[in-house]
């Protein structure tokens, strides 16, 4: 698009701290329906008992599969399953210096003002099975997974405003603000890197378990801004590469800790049903950012072990093949 080549230059040369504060203001396109830096639960979400349980303590875990469909499939689903609700919104992930969270699978994001963190749960999936993460959304609590986990260190000697908002967090009465969030993360170098809009139709396919938990299928389709891209050079028609489509199918449930084998169960069933056991499994929209915008950011996590760029190449291979 016009001036963003110009944008990319201006974000080079401009620290990394500037640059978090620039992407933690609310978003210059607003979702319908949504106000700036304020997201409220959905009707027939699970943002609500989440947010009780992780206030709690329990764990929620998201289990998740992702996969490419034509479009005569995403038809087929849409007649046979009840309506959807619609909805649009920004993400902008977040990285520390050395991709600390990013070559762990840690995914630190902004969507639509509101700060999340998943972490990655295992629990014996195949290859080509569900994925799951733990989510957490209270700010203070991201603050401290990240500093325990040891992929931001102990914070330098502070300031006294510092030590107080420490003091907070460690006796747990901080408010979830992002006010204790942000400055941590710019004083330990975390900067966005990843800027994508999606068009998404959220679907209740049924209720399971004792807990009736909700299997969601989300339709999405994903366009970029290049505004975090490593270099414009050799990236072709930056407006055909941010606009282009990027699109994507994923089944859900949210969980409690221990559930998520039966859970995975679930999702690869509710395919099965529905003709989609073999569909081709998906990657993540943040990869594709990667993949057209940021290569030596995707090397350093294929060099980390964190993806294997063959298996993106079969996938992206399959998603053609899918989409025909």
């Amino acid at each position: 698009p016009p001036g963003v080549a110009r944008r990319n230059a201006i974000f080079a040369r401009a620290p990394r701290a500037a640059a978090l504060r620039r992407a933690a203001k609310p978003l210059g396109r607003r979702p319908r329906g949504m106000t700036d830096g304020d997201r409220q639960p959905e009707e027939g979400s699970e943002a609500t008992p989440q947010a009780q349980q992780n206030g709690a303590g329990a764990k929620v875990i998201e289990v998740e599969k992702k996969v490419f469909l034509s479009s005569q499939q995403r038809e087929a689903l849409r007649a046979s399953l009840p309506p959807g609700k619609s909805k649009e919104f920004w993400d902008i992930y977040y990285d520390g210096p050395a991709l600390e969270l990013t070559k762990n699978d840690w995914w630190l994001r902004q969507r639509s003002g509101v700060w999340e963190l998943k972490i990655p749960v295992t629990f014996g999936q195949g290859k080509n099975a569900c994925q799951s993460y733990e989510e957490v959304d209270d700010p203070c609590a991201i603050l401290r997974r990240l500093v325990e986990s040891g992929l931001i260190p102990e914070s330098p000697p502070a300031s006294p405003a510092t030590k107080q908002r420490r003091h907070a967090l460690d006796h747990g009465t901080a408010p979830p603000s992002v006010s204790n969030l942000v400055p941590a993360l710019e004083a330990h170098g975390v900067f966005p890197f990843c800027k994508v809009h999606t068009a998404r139709t959220s679907i209740e396919v049924g209720r399971l378990g004792v807990q009736a938990n909700r299997m969601m299928l989300d339709l999405d389709t994903v366009t970029f801004d290049p505004v975090f891209a490593e270099s414009l050079d050799g990236v072709g028609d930056v407006h055909d590469q941010a606009e282009r489509p990027f699109v994507i199918a994923e089944v859900e449930m949210m969980v409690a800790a221990g559930h998520e084998a039966e859970a995975a169960g679930s999702l690869e069933a509710f395919l099965v049903d529905h003709g989609l056991g073999s569909a081709p499994r998906a990657y993540s929209k943040v990869f594709e950012y990667l993949m057209r915008f940021r290569p030596r950011h995707l090397d350093s996590l294929a060099a980390a072990g964190g993806v294997c760029l063959t298996t993106l190449e079969q996938l992206k291979v399959a998603m053609a093949d899918a989409v025909e």
